[in-house]
């Protein structure tokens, strides 16, 4: 996004879909009054700022390309659609590649676009663990170097400009895995350590419940208040899900059977608990194929298929058929044929 409101007027119209004359017909102008300012020409009075931004759905910063990282949520949106489509499962280093191309081509498009730089970074962090463990790349002569050293620039660019602390933290997180990849271990606990920790206290969510009680009132405000320890609630349980599945990666592809299995159990149990909080049960399905997958996982790569069936039947009222054929795709190659086949025909029945 340039500073111009010739370039942002005509910029967002077409994200919105209008054409000239529908966006004239809104503002009672004349189409070619559209067309003078999108092409340099004039400038819109004064007094149509304000209906220009509200039926472009920008604010009138973003207009007069003031604002670094208020991105009409819109076309974010339309961009993330887009990787989704280019995104395929079944050739994942690739896909991702061909997304940082697209990436690329937005951020040229919208400079200022700071969520377009993170996500692109993090494409890249994805693709740094197929290059460290597949050598992925390793025949494109400099193609994953120009990527990491591009992906780097722009996380610095989000570091110094951008205001918003979750793209700052995003950023971070994404540096530390293409570290982590790299075995550059002391910068990525750099970027780690720069990453918020439960270690302390003072969390937000630890008074801004208070705050809201004590703003409005203990009577009154109570009711408000019920509403934000309920979404901060989500929040922790989002956190607490988190933090299971990263350790329980660890535990299921690297420990033994029986601490693995120890810790699958008690995750489970912890989840089930929070989970039975009618308002925390949104992500319920993604937990449970999480740990279905990497309890069957464990139990099949110790040749138990018989655990792996068990530990299935625990979960399988919350695995959908989708879910269920990404397991079975994801656990395939993680044990003998025939132990496979015993998992494979049980809950395919």
């Amino acid at each position: 996004m340039k500073n111009y409101i010739s370039e942002n007027i005509r910029k967002y119209r077409k994200i919105k879909g209008f054409t000239q004359e529908e966006l004239a017909l809104q503002l009672g102008v004349t189409a070619q009054a559209v067309s003078r300012w999108e092409a340099g020409v004039g400038m819109p009075d004064i007094s149509l700022i304000v209906p220009i931004a509200q039926n472009l759905g920008v604010t009138t910063d973003t207009l007069f390309g003031m604002e670094d990282i208020e991105y009409d949520k819109l076309a974010v949106d339309k961009v993330k659609e887009q990787i989704d489509a280019l995104y395929d499962e079944n050739n994942k280093p690739e896909s991702m590649v061909v997304i940082c191309d697209y990436l690329k081509g937005e951020i040229e498009d919208n400079p200022t676009c700071y969520e377009l730089f993170v996500l692109y970074l993090e494409k890249i962090a994805g693709i740094s663990m197929y290059v460290d463990f597949n050598n992925f790349l390793k025949d494109s002569g400099d193609k994953w170097e120009k990527l990491r050293t591009d992906g780097i620039k722009k996380a610095s660019i989000v570091m110094k400009h951008a205001k918003n602390r979750d793209l700052i933290d995003r950023v971070h997180w994404a540096l530390a895995w293409v570290y982590i990849h790299e075995k550059d271990y002391d910068k990525a606990r750099e970027h780690i350590e720069a990453l918020p920790s439960v270690k302390s206290n003072r969390l937000q969510e630890n008074i801004f419940s208070k705050l809201i009680l004590f703003e409005g009132g203990f009577e009154k405000g109570m009711e408000k208040t019920k509403e934000i320890i309920e979404k901060e609630f989500e929040h922790y349980t989002k956190a607490i899900r988190s933090k299971i599945f990263y350790d329980f990666e660890s535990y299921a592809y690297f420990a033994d059977k029986e601490s693995a299995v120890s810790f699958g159990d008690w995750s489970l149990g912890v989840m089930n608990a929070l989970y039975a909080r009618e308002t925390l049960r949104k992500d319920m399905e993604t937990f449970y194929g999480d740990w279905c997958f990497f309890m069957a996982r464990t139990y099949l790569k110790a040749g138990d298929a018989e655990g792996a069936i068990a530990a299935y039947n625990k979960v399988k009222e919350h695995i959908s058929s989708d879910k269920k054929e990404i397991i079975l795709r994801k656990v395939k190659g993680a044990c003998l044929e025939e132990v496979y086949h015993v998992f494979e025909r049980e809950i395919c029945r």
